[in-house]
């Protein structure tokens, strides 16, 4: 699911009548980089001096996106052209500018698949995998956002992000221990949506693979406390939809993880989209041969099963059956 650039935004908030008048939108000043410097051209390439009525223009559009349902939002920036624009402010020497500019292209591909586009076709994917790795957190958290929802739209999208680097990218970020935890979570988001078995054609196991090394370091090395509950689930259920893509259940044992997944279900402080993950992980390898399900069982994960799938998997193998069950 698309997310925006906003932490709430509920179905009852409305605009009455939202207009953007596209002729005073469309000639206000266009940002360019040159010569690392910031020039505020009109557009017909004029200089303009009139810097903080620019900014003013563009915290308008951005709250805009921001504050209300993308029908009133969404397309009427689209229709008034200044996709590219905002696109455009990507490569701005401004940080502020590039914030907003990777707030609004997040927004704007939370909308639907066809407004999504608009702002790859306008060239954002490259400058978001640039921001992606960039040294100001709130700016690489807010460009990985806008990675995860163009991913999560399709499965031409999935491979136009890949295709770009951009899942390279992510993955460099969940190897590298100096990633902040907020841009490293918004990272294994982006890892689940590109293993998203809803999109068509799915991945094949062989280019899911390439994420698995970073998708075990994550799970290994995260703690499961309240903060972390988010990027503990995304990261299972990275691995669970790897499962699902038929990983072979040795390559899963090889990992690792068996036992981390174990006492994840153990611990009484993991969320139940945590404990549902795991459980998914273990369960494909229950239903394994004898020697794999016993990976599970020596790991602990019959005392630590809700009675009710114990007695699921009692039912295939008396390998599950202990003592008192």
């Amino acid at each position: 699911m698309a997310q925006q650039a906003v932490d709430t935004i509920t179905d009852h908030e409305r605009l009455a009548g939202l207009h953007i008048d596209a002729h005073t939108l469309l000639n206000t000043p266009s940002v360019l980089a040159a010569d690392n410097q910031v020039a505020l051209l009109d557009r017909q390439g004029n200089q303009s001096i009139h810097s903080l009525a620019y900014r003013i223009a563009v915290d308008k559009i951005r709250k805009r996106l921001q504050e209300y349902p993308s029908a009133q939002s969404i397309q009427p920036v689209i229709n008034a052209g200044l996709v590219p624009d905002v696109v455009a402010l990507l490569e701005s020497h401004d940080g502020d500018f590039q914030i907003a500019a990777a707030s609004m292209v997040t927004n704007i591909a939370s909308g639907s698949s066809q407004q999504t586009c608009s702002v790859v076709e306008a060239g954002a994917i490259p400058s978001l995998r640039r921001l992606a790795t960039a040294a100001n957190e709130e700016l690489a958290e807010t460009a990985v956002l806008a990675l995860g929802n163009i991913t999560a739209d399709s499965a031409a999208l999935r491979d136009a992000v890949e295709k770009q680097g951009c899942v390279e990218t992510i993955l460099d970020i969940l190897q590298n221990d100096t990633s902040a935890d907020k841009v490293r979570r918004k990272a294994l988001w982006v890892i689940a949506c590109y293993l998203n078995p809803g999109l068509t054609p799915k991945l094949s196991l062989e280019r899911a693979k390439v994420a698995l090394p970073s998708i075990i370091k994550s799970i290994q090395e995260t703690l499961p406390t309240p903060g972390n509950m988010d990027a503990l689930r995304y990261a299972i259920e990275a691995l669970d939809r790897i499962c699902r893509l038929d990983l072979s259940r040795l390559d899963l044992i090889q990992t690792g993880i068996v036992p981390k997944l174990v006492q994840l279900i153990s611990d009484s402080s993991s969320s139940v989209e945590v404990c549902k993950h795991a459980l998914g992980c273990l369960g494909y390898l229950a239903w394994g041969t004898d020697l794999e399900a016993e990976v599970a069982i020596n790991a602990g994960l019959p005392a630590a099963l809700p009675a009710h799938l114990l007695q699921e998997l009692q039912s295939k193998s008396k390998l599950f059956w202990i003592p008192g069950s």
